[in-house]
C-alpha cells in the first residue's frame, strides 16, 4: 500500500521538475544567449534588484551576452536587444507582422499603461 503514495510523489516531483526546466531552458532551446538565472521564482529579478543600476546590469550583460540576449522576469521570458538595425527592423519595417504587445512589468504594478512610447496602450 505504501507504494502507490511513493509513486505518486514521485510522480508529481518530476512533473513539477519538467515545467520548471521546459520553463527556463526557453532561450536555450532558441539559441539565444542568457545569464544564469539566480531564483527559481524571481528569474533574473532578484538579481536585477540585488544591484544599485538596473541598466548598468542590464550593460554589463550585454557586453557579455551580446546585443540580443534572453532574461526572465519571474518566469516570463524578456528579450534584451541593444542592435538598432535589428530594433529598426522590427519597429519601422516588419511592425504589422508583430503583434500582441504587453505592458512592462512596473506599468502593471504601478497601474500606469501610457509609461513611455513602447508601452502605451492608445
Amino acid at each position: 500500500m505504501m507504494f502507490l503514495p511513493i509513486l505518486l510523489i514521485g510522480i508529481i516531483i518530476f512533473l513539477i521538475s519538467y515545467v520548471i526546466y521546459h520553463r527556463y531552458s526557453y532561450f536555450f532551446r532558441r539559441s539565444i544567449p542568457s545569464p544564469a538565472i539566480s531564483s527559481i521564482i524571481f528569474g533574473h529579478l532578484s538579481e536585477l534588484w540585488s544591484v544599485q543600476s538596473y541598466s548598468e546590469q542590464l550593460r554589463q550583460w550585454t557586453l557579455q551576452y551580446g546585443s540580443i540576449y534572453g532574461i526572465f522576469e519571474g518566469t516570463r521570458p524578456l528579450y534584451i536587444v541593444s542592435d538598432m538595425k535589428f530594433i529598426e527592423e522590427v519597429y519601422v519595417k516588419q511592425f504589422a507582422r508583430f503583434y500582441a504587445r504587453r505592458t512592462a512589468f512596473a506599468s502593471r504594478i504601478l497601474g500606469n499603461t501610457r509609461s513611455n512610447v513602447f508601452t502605451a496602450n492608445l
